[in-house]
C-alpha cells in the first residue's frame, strides 16, 4: 500500500516538475520517505523544518526534502522529545 501511494505521488510531481524544471527536484524524499531514510519520526521531520535545520520545500501540497539535506543531519538532530532529567 505504502510503495504504491508513493509511486503515485511521485507521478503527480513528475508533472510538477516537467512545468517547472529545476535540476534539485530530482533527488527528493517525502516526508514519510525521509524519516524511513533516516530513522526518526514524521513528526522529527516536521520538526526540523519548522526549527530551520532542514530544507524542504512544498509542491502541490507535498512537502520535499532533497537529499542532501538528509545527508547533513546529525544524530543529535535525529533525537527528539523532552529533555532528559537531570538527577
Amino acid at each position: 500500500m505504502f510503495i504504491e501511494r508513493e509511486v503515485s505521488l511521485w507521478r503527480r510531481l513528475v508533472g510538477a516538475v516537467s512545468r517547472i524544471y529545476r535540476p534539485e527536484l530530482i533527488l527528493q524524499y517525502t516526508i514519510t520517505a525521509a524519516a524511513q531514510f533516516k530513522g526518526c519520526t514524521r513528526q522529527r521531520i516536521f520538526q526540523l523544518i519548522k526549527d530551520g535545520r532542514l530544507q524542504a520545500e512544498k509542491i502541490d501540497g507535498i512537502w520535499l526534502v532533497p537529499e542532501t539535506a538528509l545527508n547533513n543531519i546529525t544524530p543529535s538532530d535525529k533525537r527528539g522529545g523532552r529533555p532528559s532529567r537531570i538527577k
